[in-house]
């Protein structure tokens, strides 16, 4: 069962290496995820075609792409579950040699240390800066309170799985403490950027990388595999959630639209569309979420013209998202949405 629901505190430990991303992301953002008892892997795994696995819980959506001269792995988890996403995949899908991160925030880039050094590791240009603070706030909240941190964090997601802890992830987490406190190097930079666009290519597969506008943040690029007719949309899409709008990370609604617009130009009625969170969808989760930032911002429009203030706005439930989750994003979004209108 996936949840997008983490405790008070569970979001304490995680939260601040989010903040160390440049942003405060709330906390169901972390996508923890219910792992049952016994189970032989800390992600949930799905397999969407041929050599083509996403990972679910302990962050943003994953997606390993597995070729005969190497694997592409899109997004890296929470930190200091990047070894454990490692591990799992490969045994998955074989070596990785190329990392792609969709965009800064620390739920898909906290694990960015476990593929540092041996893998190209690609992201926007105006990720690189983030990433930077990312680095040395991370080691900062770490050196003096690492016993701590591990203890918290062992329980946290003990209580995640439903029981005890696998060793092996236990052993990861202090793995990870270990590297970033000895490492002098910069262990979550990419290797290579992009501005506009990008082909990464692995033996045969071919992906292309596209940033369109300041979306969710000032860094979202969306991966789009042609051949396998699959897209990785990273944060651009939050399926039936209500989005994060990082407007810290110079976050537009209208720029996230001219995204989704440039995606499904692409994407076509077959195309397969893995969100950053949420369940993985089609070409109609991007219409989706194209058409809740036009029912959202009418929304606002109306009650503004009604004479209502952002403060009473934002205790409003629009109908038409009452099923959506997230749910304690809404109020936020509106106050969003009525400071672009008020612009």
């Amino acid at each position: 069962i996936m949840t997008y629901d983490m405790t008070r505190r569970d979001f304490a430990l995680l939260a601040g290496f989010a903040a160390a991303a440049g942003v405060s992301l709330p906390r169901s953002l972390f996508g923890l995820t219910h792992v049952p008892a016994g189970s032989e892997r800390f992600f949930q795994w799905k397999e969407i075609g041929t050599n083509l696995h996403a990972a679910f819980g302990g962050g943003g959506n994953a997606l390993a792409a597995r070729t005969a001269a190497g694997t592409l792995l899109i997004d890296c988890k929470n930190p200091g579950l990047g070894a454990t996403l490692r591990r799992e995949a490969e045994q998955l899908a074989g070596s990785i040699t190329h990392v792609i991160n969709t965009h800064h925030h620390g739920d898909h880039v906290g694990g960015n240390y476990a593929f540092s050094g041996d893998t190209v590791l690609v992201a926007h240009a105006n990720a690189v800066p983030r990433l930077e603070t990312f680095a040395e706030q991370t080691r900062d909240r770490l050196s003096g309170n690492s016993e701590r941190w591990l203890q918290n964090m062992r329980r946290a997601l003990s209580g995640q799985s439903g029981g005890s802890l696998d060793p092996a992830v236990s052993r990861e987490l202090e793995e990870f403490v270990g590297t970033i406190l000895e490492s002098r190097k910069n262990l979550f930079v990419p290797t290579e950027t992009l501005t506009r666009e990008k082909a990464v290519e692995v033996g045969s597969l071919e992906s292309e990388l596209r940033y369109i506008d300041h979306g969710h943040t000032d860094n979202d690029i969306f991966i789009y595999l042609p051949e396998q007719n699959v897209m990785h949309a990273g944060d651009l899409l939050f399926h039936e959630l209500h989005p994060f709008i990082a407007v810290d990370a110079g976050a537009t609604t209208i720029g996230w639209q001219r995204c989704l617009d440039a995606m499904m130009k692409v994407a076509n009625s077959d195309t397969v569309v893995i969100p950053g969170h949420g369940e993985i969808t089609d070409r109609t989760g991007l219409q989706k979420q194209r058409d809740y930032f036009d029912k959202m911002r009418e929304f606002v429009r109306r009650e503004m013209k009604q004479g209502r203030s952002r403060d009473e706005i934002m205790k409003l439930k629009p109908p038409e998202f009452s099923d959506y989750g997230l749910e304690r994003l809404q109020s936020r979004n509106l106050g969003t949405l009525f400071d672009e209108l008020s612009q």
